[in-house]
């Protein structure tokens, strides 16, 4: 999966709305042009308080995928509401109210654009816009298919956090594209695999450093240099980072990665004797997203 096109996806679809569907209730709404399929997931909504459940996510993904939906799947949770977009029932963009990742900074960890390149998009447009990414290709700077990769994993890492949020109601909205953080439309049975490869690799890197929960609430720091082996771009900027106690989430805001990518280079430091880690970090609570998996966890929407 490759690519980031500016408009990429504005066809219009006609997803099959029956109501025969036993996974869901239909109805439609009034607004001419606008068509809106209510999901409701009977096991669920035998919870008085939803449980965080990524089976959720996967399934009104697969429901997406089997009536071909163009539109967007609409999660409600106390966050706020989640959204992802597919065409013809392939995912290809997430929008989680409280987050706007820091591409020109992550564009800089990986090497991609240098000092000078990061302080023109520095100063043309606000840290957190979408819009850095665009100009950074449009410039020269960047290939579309690299930009195309960091769109692809805030994707995931999107469906990630929305996979463990308490999720309270699912709909979909047909018609409804977007050209925000685009990928090409992937596979959503691919997608779901991936989402749960993913899960299973980050378990296992937090199980490796003896790490059982709550990993947003450990510390790191720089204990060694960086042997040559190690100096790629985005492993030098985060042990860059860990001359003072930084949790997981806190390089990844700053360095516009998502937990998952710095989960994974911390675990490489660690299992290496480079970076040591401890407890004592408070998660904050302002509702402010710093990475995308934190929004199943976060009380509410900045």
């Amino acid at each position: 999966m490759r690519g980031a096109p500016a408009a990429p996806f504005t066809r219009k679809g006609s997803p099959n709305t029956s109501s025969n569907d036993p996974a869901s209730q239909a109805s439609r709404s009034d607004t001419p042009g606008k068509e809106v399929v209510e999901v409701t997931w009977l096991r669920k909504n035998r919870h008085a308080d939803p449980e965080p459940s990524v089976e959720v996510v996967t399934d009104a993904l697969r429901d997406a995928a089997s009536r071909l939906l163009t539109g967007t799947i609409e999660f409600t949770c106390p966050a706020g509401q989640g959204r992802v977009f597919t065409f013809d029932g392939a995912p290809y963009a997430v929008d989680l109210p409280g987050f706007t990742p820091r591409l020109a900074a992550r564009m800089h960890a990986a090497g991609w654009i240098g000092v000078d390149q990061l302080s023109v998009l520095a100063a043309e447009f606000p840290a957190a816009s979408t819009q850095a990414g665009r100009s950074a290709v449009e410039r020269g700077w960047i290939e579309s298919e690299q930009l195309g990769e960091l769109h692809q994993e805030y994707l995931l890492a999107s469906l990630g956090g929305l996979g463990e949020a308490s999720i309270s109601s699912v709909h979909t909205d047909s018609g409804a594209t977007t050209d925000r953080l685009c990928t090409i439309p992937v596979d959503a049975e691919g997608v779901i695999q991936t989402l749960r490869l993913r899960a299973e690799r980050a378990a296992g890197t937090w199980a490796a450093m003896s790490i059982p929960d709550n990993p947003a609430q450990v510390v790191f720091r720089a204990h060694a240099d960086l042997p040559s082996e190690m100096k790629i771009p985005e492993v030098v900027a985060v042990h860059g980072l860990l001359a003072v106690d930084r949790s997981v989430d806190d390089v990844g805001e700053v360095l516009g990665l998502t937990r998952a990518e710095a989960t994974h280079i911390l675990g490489a430091l660690v299992a290496q004797g480079i970076v040591r880690h401890a407890w004592g970090v408070t998660p904050p609570t302002d509702g402010h997203l710093r990475v995308p998996e934190e929004f199943g966890a976060t009380s509410s929407g900045a």
